[in-house]
């Protein structure tokens, strides 16, 4: 960054000097367009002596920004990193003084509400007012949680029902194990007489 400066007050004092020899003499004008510099690539040297330099690249995988030394450019380039452009950084760089604009101004409104009227306090309740609306609310709650369970367990048993319908028990055939005759029995005082056909 140092070197940034001193290179611009350089060129600067360099250009006062040629401004002050052309007073002399009348040079004509050049009228060659400005340079676009939204597609050039931004270099950052270091202010140390052989100190390198770097250049902002963005990293294909992920999408964040590195730092690429300039010497390994070529190789990044070929593994897909792209360059920061001039323009993007621009670009970011108003995006964030716009948003900056507006949150003054927000911060402005705010402060011009919160002093044009101020806003009278409200009353507090009791230590009775509050501990009442807390019984109360506890009391809402604890039946409400009642209510919940009973529902549940409701809904168990109506999902027991419908897995196991009821069926009634089948009683024993008396007839089973038996000979299927025809027998007939009478009975005639204590006697008992069975005729089997």
């Amino acid at each position: 960054m140092k070197a940034l400066l001193l290179s611009l007050s350089l060129t600067c004092c360099a250009v006062d000097g040629a401004s002050a020899q052309t007073a002399t003499t009348p040079v004509t004008p050049i009228t060659a367009p400005a340079p676009d510099y939204s597609n050039y690539s931004l270099m950052l040297v270091s202010p140390v002596l052989n100190g390198g330099a770097v250049v902002l690249m963005h990293n294909p995988v992920g999408g964040k920004i590195e730092y690429v030394a300039v010497n390994s450019t070529k190789d990044a380039m070929a593994a897909g990193y792209v360059p920061v452009r001039a323009q993007e950084l621009g670009d970011l760089i108003g995006s964030l003084k716009a948003e900056n604009d507006r949150l003054t101004a927000e911060n402005d409104t705010l402060k011009k509400q919160a002093t044009a009227a101020p806003q009278p306090a409200a009353e507090l309740p009791t230590a009775a007012e509050t501990l009442t609306r807390i019984r109360a609310q506890q009391a809402a709650e604890h039946a409400a949680e009642k209510q919940e369970r009973r529902q549940q367990m409701a809904q168990a048993w109506l999902m027991l029902q419908a897995a196991h319908p009821y069926q009634p028990p089948q009683l024993p055939d008396p007839n089973a194990g038996r000979l299927k005759t025809n027998c007939t029995s009478t009975q005639t005082g204590n006697t008992v007489n069975t005729n089997c056909n």
